[in-house]
């Protein structure tokens, strides 16, 4: 599924980068209208809270960190469009092959979860785009390695769980709450294991050591 459902985002993403490029301001007009519903949406969010919890739940610092969050999701909504479209994708593959195929060959487990090493190299010009531009071109190496790199932390995230054996409920209880505090370094680890894992096979490796 993974290759299938790789290749419809990206042809989805081209055919729309296509059409805007026929239409000289269009992206400007869609970007504007994403960034006015995500206010939108916050103002309404941030007013119920004032509403049932009073004003004072809801101080100057916290809305400006609301805000700073929206409009980095705002920057970022095309890589968070695509890896939300995978996902949907992967649901409705699975449900399909469960009910139309009676069972078929569906989505496999988590632990063998991994997709074309090639597309390292599109991480990594992703990256010196990043470093290397500003504006339209650095935020198109944003989105890339946002998606990317979300797309290799699931990849370290596998690694782990099929190197250890499996993930008791102890073990992804504790995984839970270290995420809810620690998740930025939790994502920088998994995704450094899920990009070695390109290079190194972990799991290729895991089956050698391992006697029959």
């Amino acid at each position: 599924f993974v290759h299938r459902g790789l290749g419809a985002v990206a042809g989805a993403f081209g055919a729309m980068a296509l059409l805007l490029w026929t239409r000289p301001g269009g992206w400007a007009v869609m970007d504007w209208a994403v960034t006015a519903r995500m206010e939108a949406g916050m103002s309404l969010a941030l007013e119920a809270a004032r509403i049932t919890l009073g004003p004072e739940a809801v101080s100057q610092a916290f809305e400006a960190r609301i805000l700073e969050a929206m409009a980095l999701q705002g920057f970022l909504f095309p890589a968070l469009l695509g890896l939300a479209s995978l996902s949907g994708l992967g649901l409705a593959w699975w449900l399909h092959q469960r009910l139309v195929r009676a069972g078929g060959e569906s989505i496999g487990p988590l632990r063998e979860f991994r997709f074309n090493d090639q597309l390292v190299w599109v991480l990594i010009v992703g990256i010196m785009v990043l470093l290397g531009w500003s504006g339209l071109p650095g935020r198109l190496g944003s989105n890339t390695v946002v998606f990317l790199g979300a797309l290799y932390a699931l990849r370290g995230v596998a690694v782990v769980v099929f190197v250890s054996g499996g993930v008791s409920f102890l073990g992804g209880l504790l995984f839970l709450v270290g995420f809810v505090f620690v998740a930025p370094l939790i994502m920088a680890a998994a995704f450094i294991i899920g990009l070695g894992d390109t290079w190194l096979d972990l799991r290729a490796r895991r089956k050698e050591a391992t006697p029959s």
